[in-house]
């Protein structure tokens, strides 16, 4: 009989902890894509490289990735974007920090929740207050889960004007490209993946 209590003490120990620990998530190989167009052209780029961390009991979010590992699928743009000329080295990270409601996932089950992030993206020597809805897919093997968000992030005229006068003052006369030519629009369509395992 003390046999089948500490057996079930045991399996019921291990369910609850798997519960527990579950709730803090990390990725390694998270995903963004960041897509602006315009009646000239497309500029579509990937970061493949993103780290990201999720605590679904205190609803901490954090997203960061290095700006150089941008793939712009315009090589021009990839060879301006990733030279010293737009300042990569200074500020060499995009990062968001936020939060969504504390989130039961039961990791042992498929299931999807969908929630909304809000917190702060830093690009550059910028900041912006962002949110966005989040779907979180449990696949039910009790060890990650799936991620996806996507959200227009509208870029102010300052903004704009800054990076012109950016590639005006850093770049040679004779390239003349601006935010037009490179189709860059005051909309980027923002999308966010990653597959997150357990801590």
């Amino acid at each position: 009989m003390n046999c089948i209590k500490i057996a079930v003490f045991l399996i019921l120990s291990l369910t609850i902890g798997s519960q527990v620990s579950g709730q803090s998530l990390y990725s390694r190989t998270g995903h963004i894509n960041v897509l602006s167009k315009n009646k000239i052209k497309k500029v579509e780029a990937d970061n493949y490289q993103v780290y990201s961390t999720v605590d679904l009991t205190t609803g901490d979010v954090v997203f960061e990735g290095l700006l150089k590992s941008f793939e712009f699928k315009l090589g021009a743009a990839d060879r301006v974007f990733s030279s010293d000329k737009v300042n990569v080295k200074q500020y060499p990270k995009i990062k968001f920090e936020g939060k969504i409601p504390p989130t039961q996932i039961d990791l042992n089950e498929y299931g999807e929740t969908e929630v909304e992030v809000d917190g702060t993206l830093y690009l550059w020597d910028e900041k912006r207050r962002t949110k966005a809805k989040v779907k979180i897919t449990s696949i039910g093997d009790g060890k990650q889960v799936f991620a996806y968000s996507s959200f227009l992030m509208r870029i102010e005229e300052a903004s704009m004007a800054k990076l012109n006068q950016i590639m005006k003052d850093k770049l040679p006369s004779v390239i003349n490209i601006s935010t037009e030519t490179l189709g860059v629009s005051r909309d980027i369509i923002v999308n966010l993946d990653a597959t997150y395992k357990v801590k």
